[in-house]
């Protein structure tokens, strides 16, 4: 006969002690070989509070070029409470996935949540920034879009350029501007004056005979700049312009922003001897958060920069919006070291000067149900907005379903605000007009024609850890990426997550769509091949040892996935 013992985790450690104990009773119960006829059950659940997975992709969604494998570091406020979700700290970044969760025994909360930051650099892309704020111990899902240098994503543009040094320095004046496209119609250009020395990190000059350039610049034509934002809107460790911190943090509300990275001869260049001057267009349909009305010449708009190690950003000071040699809105920001440079507005959780609205201290909970009450779908983001359109603040949820909700914290006193709801990148929902400080809490229906597949097909997930040969069992708790295939491409993008309960989870996918599931776990990445659904029992090539079987109730319209992996187990 055979028995199952499941055994509820707590760490690594304990899960093979208590399997050592189990062991030893049976050999005491019976004069047999111990492990004959057993199988024991570990579940995981317990060891991973609040799994997050960061998936990093392409801001520009048409291409294949991916981010890769590449070290990221955790640092803010809740560094020393985030792991692996499977354990540790070494913070490796497999295939674009990054799976984290909080130590055994973190009970995240609206009052107290787990704020840190995720920086790093993938091959062939900018830098990147992205703060979490961890609130419940539920799994979340962050796409973190990194912006390539060889391709613009929609409302971008790059300059990629090399220029002649000698010694580090240009000898005449020179300038960089980056191109226009139908989706980015503004440009930025930086201005050396001749004789200025490149530097790196600690102010001495690189003795370099070429500059390599890589610039990108986002606007607001689109929710771009909301989206790409490095670090997220909200930025929780901000400098005053003293340096000193601001207490309860800032809000952005961006009107550009520049990521400029630069390396002389392969070293990076952090620092110039003269100053250099950004002259960044802004679009004409912006309106001045601070006035509510359309932005205009002699308008002040505060300017920005952010540590490129640590994500946190400085108040530099104000640049008044002028016009430049194309008649278009532009300002001029004056910088002396190399990061991402941002002018926007900003509103407090106090008051602080130059902020253009102080908080009032409420919160708004965005209460979201699906006309399909049983619908199951990817990720979505919830805008808090000006009635004059400005982002003012943006939330991600992790999978939109009937029930899902967001909430906003410390919101600013604005009069007229509204919310907006998207769902695979497009506008699915969006509220009447409301007061942000007397509102507390809204409800939202998202309307089945934004959310119905074409041909539905209800999936559930089992998937089973198999230690190494061994008769023990572990049933995984993680998040899953889902990757679907952008019609009339080869190219696949992020659509969601499958989050994996004790081996368990269901979900909904589009008949004769074709997906992936990948995850980083205990170390190792997994990856199905490619299917496509439909209503039938189908094949899935199996990829970096995750096996899957599958079977199809047509009475219920359910495809079952029944998947193994192979874990190490001590």
């Amino acid at each position: 006969m055979k028995k199952t013992f499941n055994i509820k985790s707590f760490s690594a450690p304990i899960v093979t002690f208590v399997a050592t104990l189990v062991l030893m009773s049976i050999l005491m119960y019976a004069c047999k070989k111990p492990t004959d006829g057993i199988n024991i059950l570990v579940d995981s659940q317990s060891l991973s509070p609040a799994p997050t997975m960061l998936s990093f992709v392409n801001a520009d969604s048409t291409s294949v070029n991916q981010p890769g494998d590449f070290t990221a570091s955790i640092t803010g406020p809740g560094a020393s409470l985030v792991q692996m979700v499977s354990g540790g700290t070494s913070f490796q970044v497999s295939h674009g996935i990054l799976s984290l969760s909080l130590v055994k025994g973190t009970v995240p909360s609206v009052a107290n949540p787990v704020v840190f930051t995720v920086t790093g650099q993938a091959a062939g892309f900018a830098p990147f920034i992205q703060t979490v704020v961890i609130t419940q111990d539920a799994p979340s899902l962050y796409v973190v879009k990194a912006l390539d240098y060889t391709s613009s994503a929609a409302g971008t543009t790059l300059l990629k350029t090399t220029t002649t040094l000698s010694g580090g320095t240009v000898s005449s004046a020179t300038t960089l501007t980056t191109s226009k496209t139908a989706s980015m119609t503004e440009n930025a250009t930086l201005a050396f004056a001749a004789g200025t020395q490149f530097q790196d990190a600690n102010k001495n000059t690189i003795n370099a005979g070429t500059l390599t350039s890589n610039i990108v610049q986002l606007g607001v034509g689109n929710n771009a700049l909301t989206d790409d934002f490095p670090g997220g809107l909200y930025a929780a460790d901000a400098l005053d312009q003293s340096g000193n911190a601001i207490s309860g943090g800032v809000n952005f509300v961006p009107a550009g922003l520049l990521s400029i990275s630069m390396t002389a001869n392969g070293t990076d260049v952090k620092n110039f001897s003269k100053p250099v001057n950004i002259t960044m267009e802004l679009n004409s349909n912006t309106a001045n958060f601070a006035t509510g009305a359309a932005l205009k010449v002699g308008d002040v708009i505060p300017y920005w920069s952010q540590n490129d190690l640590t994500g946190q950003w400085k108040y530099e000071g104000n640049a008044t919006v002028a016009l430049d040699g194309s008649n278009k809105l532009s300002v001029v920001m004056p910088i002396s070291h190399l990061s991402n440079w941002m002018c926007g507005w900003f509103w407090s959780a106090t008051s602080t000067a130059g902020a253009a609205y102080t908080a009032c201290g409420s919160n708004l909970t965005v209460n979201l149900s699906t006309a399909d009450a049983n619908f199951k779908g990817g990720n979505y983001t919830v805008y808090l907005l000006s009635a004059y359109g400005n982002i003012v603040a943006s939330k991600k949820g992790g999978d939109l379903h009937n029930g899902s909700s967001v909430t906003f914290k410390n919101l600013p006193n604005i009069a007229q605000a509204k919310v907006a709801v998207y769902y695979k990148g497009k506008q699915a929902a969006v509220s009447t007009l409301f007061a942000t400080c007397t509102t507390g809490s809204l409800a939202i229906t998202v309307p089945t024609t934004a959310t119905a597949f074409a041909d539905p097909v209800n999936v559930s997930v089992s998937v089973t850890g198999l230690c190494n040969g061994k008769q023990v069992s572990v049933l995984p708790s993680a998040p899953f990426q889902l990757y679907q295939q952008i019609a009339g491409t080869q190219a696949f993008q992020p659509i969601g997550v499958v989050n994996i309960v004790n081996g368990k989870a269901s979900t909904q996918l589009d008949n004769n769509a074709t997906y992936y599931l990948s995850t980083y776990y205990n170390k190792t990445y997994y990856q199905t091949g490619n299917f496509t659904i439909t209503k039938a029992a189908i094949t899935i090539p199996p990829l970096t040892g995750f096996n899957v079987t599958t079977a199809y109730d047509a009475t219920s319209n359910t495809l079952s996935f029944t998947g193994t992996i192979p874990v190490p187990c001590n």
